[in-house]
């Protein structure tokens, strides 16, 4: 190729370049005339910012002058601080010489603090061995102080157990003087019959004299039958000691048979117990006692059986052989003992502790479900036939108990289910007595000795009743256990003959009748009162029974519990159809006519129809409390003591009921009186016709506030501030019974056939069976006071301050639905 082409093609290369290259240029300098006039805007708009930033500059030089001002103010001022600060430097020049001198001080007390030290360590260590000396003499004087308490608490047990033996002391020393005068007036009377007798044997003198001589040939027979009696007599006597001396022989061989019977092996016991069967046969005569015992040791060999290994397998238990007393009629010790293998747990501790006994709970392999406790002796020596005579006692008062139900008293009692238990893997086989543990508080009514320790009617009626159904010979005390479910029992007998050392004999039955008080249950059992009065007696506390309550109870009333049905209607539809507005609502009654309710101290009649108010009465000057509707009358009871009686035609005020000395709380009526409840703590009764008092009940400490009365007016329930619901019998005007539940204000009661329903301000409701007077069940629904009741058909309904109004379940009490419309409920 030629230079030539080479420099064209050079050049044609550079052209391409250069004309690249200019592309470029023009492409950035678009890009720059772009940017120029984007600039250009910006320019203009930064001239415009400009223009506001000179008039913002012109404003700050005239802030700029002003801050010059303040700064030629602030110089000054700099000036001035500055002063101060030569004056404060030559301050703590002087401060801190000070100081210095002030360390030299400290420097000093440093070393005093380090002596001071030295020495707190030796007097503390000094006072740390006084504290133990202190707490050694601390630890002293408690167990004094201990050892002091339990000898008060035992003297103050033998000063209670000093005054009740001063008070049965007293009681016999009033028995001794009238039994005193009473052998006075029958010696006075033996005299005069001595003297008659004195002249009948006279006459009978000389009869007699005739007698003699008729009998003078008779005695030499006489004689001869003597002779023959003597020799007679003698035979028997011989006969009667060799028969004694083959029975202490047989007795000796029992008590041998007896103590090796647990340690024989069984092959040998199997050959000795026909032994047992052959003494039965030779010795007839010998005492039941020891038959008794014979039977049962060949009943532990008939009824040998094996332990069940599987129940042994668990943890903690151990072999037992369970004897049970069997007997089927009035005596004590006629039964026979049976006996079986058992397997147990018994806990390490006794979980109660008496003066004698100690109590360990015991769980039987066999029934896991139950619980059991053995009581053991503390005594090592206590001796078998002591724990036999307990076990059979216990039984033998099992039995009255089942005779006392069947007399249908108001609470049955029962004593709990009693055994021996012999410990057979333990050393020396030691028995305890094993019985049915029972749930609850243990209360200790009576003791062995007449002494009362709790007055309840069920167990004094029932040791009552033990002696009049035994024809005296015989009385059940020492009365304890839960509730009416005893244990522990003993018995005083005439003849003092059995029931271990505690039977006292006919000084416990003495004792027993001298402290003994009849109550309601000895007199609806019909037993001999005790007690002699003019009247009859009103009892008003404890278990009774009231057939007169029974009788009078609506017998259509609401049925409960099991006897109730499910709501008949939906209750959740029903809604508020209507509003009244009063000023203060308290009280409102409803009759076939019209509504009544208070508002304040008057009196609004609505009409059922419209809803309207049709007559407002006046007449009060204070809230009105209390209403009540009667065929006639329209009664209302006021904060300002009076009750006005209002015609049901005119709506006039006819008269005024003035005796009451408090706020009327409560008012109810039926046919022919009226009857209200004060503040005054009285209930009083009216007679409508007459309009007039005729009966004030008084009984309760604090305010009456409400009342409920039985369909035929013979029974009236009160309640109130004192928290007891009173009943009354409206025919004597006396109060028979109380009911004590309640712990704050009981507000008020509803009765609806054999039940009576109580609410307050404890915020419960409690169900009570009139039949036995006894609380049913206790219902808590509301969160604040309850303040009324209504029974309907199939439904209770409550009011409460909570602004609930809540429809119960008649099957269990449980709120079906609530009524929320109440903003604020005050009665």
């Amino acid at each position: 190729m030629s230079t030539t082409e080479e420099s064209r093609l050079e050049l044609r290369k550079n052209l391409r370049d250069e004309q690249q290259k200019r592309e470029k240029a023009e492409g950035a300098l678009s890009k720059l005339q772009a940017k120029h006039d984007k600039q250009k805007e910006k320019l203009q708009e930064n001239r415009e910012e400009n223009d506001q930033l000179r008039g913002q500059v012109d404003t700050v030089k005239k802030q700029n002058e002003e801050l010059d001002k303040e700064k030629s103010d602030i110089r000054k001022s700099l000036d001035e601080t500055q002063t101060t600060r030569n004056r404060l430097e030559m301050e703590n020049e002087t401060l801190q010489r000070e100081i210095r001198k002030l360390k030299k001080i400290a420097e000093t007390a440093e070393a005093e603090k380090k002596e001071l030290e030295k020495k707190l360590k030796d007097q503390k260590a000094q006072a740390l061995e006084d504290l133990r000396d202190i707490e050694l003499q601390n630890k002293q004087l408690q167990k004094l102080s201990r050892q002091h308490s339990y000898k008060v608490e035992e003297l103050e047990t033998d000063k209670q157990n000093l005054s009740a033996q001063i008070q049965l002391n007293r009681r016999l020393s009033f028995k001794f003087d009238k039994d005193m005068s009473d052998d006075l007036l029958r010696a006075e009377k033996l005299e005069m019959e001595k003297a008659a007798l004195v002249f009948q044997l006279k006459e009978a003198q000389k009869k007699f004299d005739d007698v003699v001589t008729e009998n003078g040939n008779l005695a030499d027979k006489v004689k001869q039958l003597e002779g023959k009696l003597k020799l007679k007599t003698d035979q028997q006597a011989e006969k009667k000691k060799q028969v004694q001396e083959k029975v202490d022989e047989m007795q000796k061989r029992i008590d041998e048979l007896e103590a090796e019977h647990r340690t024989t092996p069984r092959t040998v016991r199997k050959e000795k117990s026909g032994f047992f069967k052959e003494l039965m046969v030779e010795a007839p005569g010998t005492l039941e006692r020891q038959n008794s015992i014979a039977s049962s040791i060949t009943e532990f060999v008939k009824n040998s059986e094996q332990f069940d290994e599987d129940l042994l397998k668990e943890p903690g238990t151990e072999k037992a052989r369970l004897w049970e007393y069997h007997s089927d009629s009035r005596k004590w010790d006629d039964g026979k003992w049976s006996n079986s293998p058992i397997v147990i747990q018994m806990e390490k501790r006794p979980f109660a502790e008496g003066n004698l006994r100690t109590a360990y709970m015991v769980k039987r392999m066999d029934m896991p479900n139950l619980k059991f406790v053995a009581k053991m002796s503390k005594k090592t020596s206590h001796r078998r036939e002591i724990y036999e005579n307990d076990v059979e006692m216990q039984i033998f008062c099992k039995q009255w108990a089942e005779k006392f139900n069947a007399e249908n008293p108001p609470k049955k009692v029962s004593y709990a289910d009693a055994w021996l238990i012999e410990l057979v893997d333990r050393r020396g086989n030691p028995v305890a007595m094993l019985e049915t543990f029972i749930e609850g508080e243990y209360v200790k009514y009576s003791n062995n000795d007449g002494v009362v320790l709790v007055n309840r009617n069920t167990p004094q009626a029932f040791s009552h009743y033990t002696y009049e159904k035994s024809l005296e010979d015989l009385v059940i005390v020492d009365i304890q256990g839960v509730d009416d479910f005893y244990t522990d029992p003993q018995i005083h007998t005439k003849d003092q003959k059995g029931f271990g050392l505690g039977n006292l004999g006919q000084k416990g039955i003495f004792k027993f009748l001298i402290t003994h008080e009849c109550n309601a249950i000895c007199q609806h059992l019909k037993l001999k009162l005790r007690k002699e009065s003019s009247k009859q007696v009103v009892f008003t506390n404890g278990t009774m029974v009231f057939p007169e309550v029974v009788k009078t109870l609506d017998t259509n009333g609401v049925k409960l519990f099991d006897g109730a049905s499910p709501p008949s209607r939906d209750l959740t539809s029903l809604t508020c159809i209507e509003t009244l507005k009063c000023s203060s609502l308290d009280v409102l009654e409803i009759s076939s006519e019209f509504l009544v309710t208070n508002s304040g101290s008057d009196l609004k009649i609505w009409d059922l129809g419209t809803w309207e108010c049709k007559e407002t009465l006046k007449g009060h000057c204070d809230v009105i409390e209390a209403l009540a509707i009667h065929s006639k009358y329209i009664f209302s009871g006021s904060a300002d003591k009076d009750i006005r009686v209002w015609s049901k035609t005119t709506f006039k005020c006819i008269a005024t009921l003035a005796e009451h000395t408090a706020g009327v709380k409560v008012l109810i009526c039926d046919g022919s009186r009226l009857y209200s409840g004060s503040n005054d703590k009285t209930i009083r009764v009216w007679s409508i016709d007459e309009l007039r008092e005729i009966e004030i009940l008084k009984g309760h400490d604090k305010y009456v506030k409400t009342l409920a009365i039985s369909q035929d007016s013979k029974i009236l329930f009160s309640g109130g501030n004192d928290c007891v619901i009173k009943v009354w019998n409206l025919e004597t005007m006396e109060c028979i019974y109380n009911l004590e539940s309640h712990k704050k204000w009981i507000k008020t009661l509803a009765l609806s056939g054999n039940y009576l329903f109580s609410a307050g301000n404890d915020k419960k409701i409690k169900v009570w069976d009139i039949s036995q007077l006894k609380l049913l069940k206790t219902v808590k629904p509301h969160a604040d006071n309850v303040n009324g009741l209504l029974v309907c058909q199939d439904f209770i309904l409550s009011v409460s301050d909570d602004a609930s109004i809540k429809m119960h379940s008649c099957q269990n009490m449980e709120p079906l639905h609530s009524l929320n419309e109440h903003r604020v409920f005050s009665s």
